[in-house]
């Protein structure tokens, strides 16, 4: 067996060894002839990568700060649960293969055909000949098979999506990769998908075919960056999405039991998070930053400004055959986005689908509209919007809809600015002014500008403290312990809401709003670019 070096450059350095398999190496001057056993006699092209005659668990590392282009990689041999494949970097330290990537070095880069808008040239186009990957749907890394990692390598120019774990296999991880200027998705889970990992991954201008125009060849509406589709018992944690065309991180057509936390999305000119017709799933202690009248924006707002989306739960029409219930929605963030909003497709009220949600403890800063709930009620199951912060909504008379009257309950929310709206004041321990926040001027905030989460946080005079009540009912069952899989000493909390964003336990009267005022920053649930096995943190703010 190869002993492989595996070094932090930030923090520490060790060694471990690879379970009962073989490591490959590959590089932009190696020669496909050689045993691809070691740097000396490391291959050179994907090509050869996808046609070796692989064994379970065997890894690839591709040498960091090469670039490959036009092809595409496909992975279609299997890890297994203690010996897992794993694709990834390495460089050379001291005469060491060594794993991982060197502070100032690009991540080895695997470059598609499209360039966009189509020029005519061969390949420049998506669903045309040349074209890498050569379907909009497809992968420019691809993966076919069980247990495997994806780690550390960069993603750009697909002609369709990034990274893509294709229909019907489980237990992917991808971490730590960069994924830039796809024509569709940046990376998905296909369905029939179970039991993944999305990690520490950063995406930008995804969804470019749609903002040039070539994406119709494909589909008539735009794509989603960071998803799941049809895909359940994920995890999505600590990803940066950003400057994208699309919307930022999706579950689609009946995903239920995933968590997505801790991710940044910032400059997303749709939906931000997005969920339609599934279950029993967790959105929590999320950053959304709106690029408002900028360029990542699309939704023409009463107050003549432009917005991307906030946080939007729905049952759709196209998949009307899931409810969306059981649903949690807690301890987000959200400057200059849209709004919580939840509603059913005319069609799925026609099936007597459901739609339950309970929106608990966000804070929203001048966002679009504050929350809207449009439907009728009996179609409804257990919704609650409780202990939030709402303020400076800019079209504060249109900034809370809630039109049901039953199965819905309203109540211990701040609603800032909003001070004679019938739909939303007058319920129990409810709140309205400013709610006194740690930053008091928010005019500088942009997506190069972005807040601290610590901004978020009530100044001891603020009339949010101790005004919430205190969520302890349990949540669902998760099936499988998630908690054993997330990074830091952030687990899973299986109350309603009762620790915060910085994951610090609430008291028997909590404040309302993502943060209490006397949490305690720490560190990231999450880090960058940290090898699998490895946890690097960095400071919340």
């Amino acid at each position: 067996m190869k002993h492989i070096t595996c070094v932090a450059i930030i923090m520490s350095s060790f060694i471990v060894n690879t379970a009962m398999a073989t490591t490959y190496y590959v590089k932009p001057n190696g020669d496909d002839a050689a045993n691809g056993k070691s740097h000396a006699t490391a291959w050179k092209s994907i090509g050869q990568v996808n046609s070796f005659s692989a064994q379970t668990g065997d890894d690839v590392y591709f040498l960091a700060g090469g670039s490959w282009n036009k092809k595409q990689l496909s992975i279609n041999w299997n890890g297994t649960d203690s010996n897992r494949a794993i694709i990834g970097s390495y460089y050379m330290n001291n005469g060491n293969e060594t794993i991982g990537v060197p502070s100032g070095t690009n991540k080895p880069t695997i470059i598609g055909s499209y360039t966009g808008p189509c020029s005519g040239a061969a390949g420049s186009c998506i669903n045309t000949s040349g074209a890498v990957p050569s379907g909009g749907y497809a992968g420019l890394i691809q993966v076919n098979a069980n247990y495997v990692t994806i780690q550390n390598l960069r993603a750009q120019n697909s002609a369709g999506r990034g990274i893509v774990l294709n229909t019907n296999y489980h237990h992917a991880i991808f971490e730590g990769n960069e994924v830039y200027y796809t024509a569709g998705n940046s990376i998905i889970f296909n369905r029939g998908t179970s039991y993944n990992i999305m990690r520490n991954n950063d995406t930008s201008l995804c969804a470019i075919g749609w903002k040039q125009g070539d994406w119709i060849a494909v589909s008539k509406t735009w794509p989603t960056c960071n998803s799941a589709v049809e895909s359940h018992h994920n995890i999505f944690e600590g990803n940066y999405v950003h400057e994208s065309y699309g919307e930022g991180i999706v579950m689609l057509i009946g995903s239920s039991y995933n968590i997505v936390r801790g991710n940044k999305i910032v400059g997303v000119r749709s939906t931000n998070i997005y969920m339609d017709n599934g279950s029993n799933n967790i959105i929590e202690n999320n950053i959304l930053i709106g690029d408002r009248d900028g360029e990542y924006t699309y939704n023409n707002a009463p107050d003549g400004h432009k917005y991307g989306g906030g946080i939007d739960v729905k049952v759709e029409s196209y998949s009307k055959m899931y409810d969306s219930v059981n649903n949690i929605v807690r301890n987000n963030l959200l400057f200059r986005t849209g709004g919580l909003l939840m509603g059913l497709e005319p069609e799925a009220e026609l099936e007597g689908r459901k739609l339950g949600v309970k929106f608990l403890n966000n804070t929203l800063i001048e966002t679009a509209s504050y929350i809207k709930l449009n439907d009728d009620s009996q179609f409804y199951d257990s919704v609650e919007i409780a202990n939030n912060i709402f303020y400076g909504s800019l079209i504060a008379e249109n900034g809370c809809k809630i039109t049901p009257t039953q199965n819905v309950n309203v109540h211990h929310n701040h609603w800032g600015d909003l001070q004679n709206d019938a739909d939303c004041i007058g319920n129990s321990g409810d709140t309205t002014g400013n709610p006194k926040l740690s930053r008091t001027n928010w005019d500088s905030v942009s997506i190069t500008n972005i807040p601290s989460a610590d901004d978020f946080k009530p100044k001891s005079d603020s009339p949010v403290i101790n005004s919430a009540k205190a969520q302890t009912n349990s949540v669902f069952s998760l099936e499988f312990n998630h908690a054993n899989e997330l990074t830091g000493n952030c687990n899973i909390d299986l109350t309603e809401a009762s620790k915060d964003f910085f994951c610090n336990n609430r008291d028997a009267t909590p404040d309302m709003g993502a943060i209490d005022q006397n949490s305690i920053s720490i560190t990231s649930v999450v880090t960058i670019d940290a090898p699998v096995g490895l946890t690097l943190t960095f400071s919340s703010n």
